[in-house]
């Protein structure tokens, strides 16, 4: 007991609060694939400051009815410093193509198990600082390193023959990373979240929820706990 509360006595933690809006368009590609296109905003609440901006596209096809496998490329920018109150304002990039393989299960009547595994490259603008400002700047070149991302979520259906179905959710997605001299260590973040998936249309679904985000900043004790709030659409054609 005394040795868990000295490692927690050493670990520096960051709090923030930011929103997500998400808006996703999936259509059929024959009968057992999807091409998908997404975008997504990220700020904080707090001086409704960005903080990153992803625009995503990804193929795929589903295999013996319970695997879906696919693979995708995503634009990645984050605003730095990752500091709402900051006066700089730096934009770093990021191009990060990647595969992935899901399995679905059915463990009784109305609940669901997903499990997801997406292994993916990231490519990243060098970054230095100003030794003037002592701010952000983008440096010369990329860098590139791996990262491997293990997902588990459950999913129940709370109604049975309603007008607007509606789903609930538990989410839990490990993420280590690896291949760059950058990195602090192997462990990236880990990410829990809640939500509900409400039917609104035939083709549009709205999904509300709320996700803990505990990420490794900066230096071997450092770490971000982000409290998030998501709004994501879906549209399916």
């Amino acid at each position: 007991m005394l040795l868990t509360s000295q490692l927690i006595a050493q670990i520096n933690t960051t709090n923030q609060s930011l929103y997500w809006l998400k808006y996703d368009v999936k259509t059929s590609v024959g009968q057992n694939s999807k091409f998908s296109i997404s975008a997504e905003d990220r700020r904080y609440f707090k001086n409704n400051r960005q903080h990153m901006w992803l625009f995503d596209m990804n193929y795929s096809a589903n295999f013996k009815e319970s695997w879906n496998l696919g693979g995708g490329l995503l634009k990645w920018s984050i605003l730095m410093p990752s500091d709402p109150e900051s006066s700089y304002e730096v934009t770093q990039h990021e191009w990060r193509p990647y595969i992935f393989a899901e399995h679905r299960s059915t463990l009784f009547d109305k609940l669901k198990f997903n499990k997801r595994i997406l292994i993916e490259e990231r490519i990243r603008q060098n970054t230095g600082t100003d030794l003037v400002t002592n701010g952000p700047v983008i440096e010369t070149g990329y860098y590139n390193y791996q990262r491997i991302r293990f997902r588990g979520k459950l999913i129940y259906k709370l109604t049975k023959e309603a007008r607007v179905p509606v789903f609930v959710s538990v989410m839990d997605e490990y993420m280590i990373h690896f291949g760059s001299d950058n990195l602090a260590g192997l462990f990236d973040q880990n990410r829990l979240s809640v939500s509900f998936q409400f039917g609104i249309l035939e083709n549009i679904d709205l999904t509300l929820g709320y996700l803990n985000w505990f990420q490794k900043s900066s230096g071997n004790n450092n770490y971000f706990l982000r409290n998030i709030a998501m709004c994501y659409i879906t549209q399916m054609f």
